[in-house]
C-alpha cells in the first residue's frame, strides 16, 4: 500500500490534474491526431453559392398551408382556439362595462390576473 502511495501521489488541485493529463499517453495520442492533416478535405470557399431547392418564401408558404389544413381539420381544437379569446374578451369587457371615470383603476388588477 505504501509503495502505491509513493508512486501514485494523490491529485489535490486542478494544476495537478492538468499536469497528470498532459503527461498521460491519452493526451499525447490526441495531440498527435490533431497534428495530422485532414484526409479527404473538402474544397470549399466563401465565394461558393449554396443552392437550395426552394426559396425561403415558398417553404414558409407551404408550411403555413400545411398548418392551416391541420388546424381546420381538427374541429374541436378550432372551436376551442376561437372560443377562448371570445370568452376572455367578454369577461374582460364585462369588468369594464359602464364604469365611471374614477372606477377603472380598481379593476386593473383583475385585468392583469386574467
Amino acid at each position: 500500500f505504501y509503495l502505491f502511495i509513493y508512486f501514485f501521489k494523490p491529485l489535490t488541485n486542478s494544476k495537478d490534474f492538468y499536469q497528470a493529463f498532459q503527461d498521460s499517453g491519452y493526451a499525447k495520442a490526441i495531440a498527435q491526431e490533431l497534428q495530422k492533416p485532414l484526409e479527404n478535405k473538402p474544397e470549399w470557399s466563401r465565394e461558393q453559392k449554396i443552392e437550395f431547392l426552394t426559396t425561403w418564401t415558398r417553404a414558409t408558404r407551404e408550411c403555413t398551408k400545411r398548418q392551416w389544413k391541420l388546424r381546420v381539420r381538427n374541429k374541436e381544437l378550432l372551436i376551442a382556439e376561437l372560443g377562448q379569446p371570445v370568452a376572455m374578451g367578454l369577461l374582460m369587457g364585462s369588468l369594464f362595462y359602464q364604469l365611471s371615470d374614477d372606477q377603472y383603476t380598481n379593476r386593473y388588477g383583475l385585468f392583469f390576473i386574467a
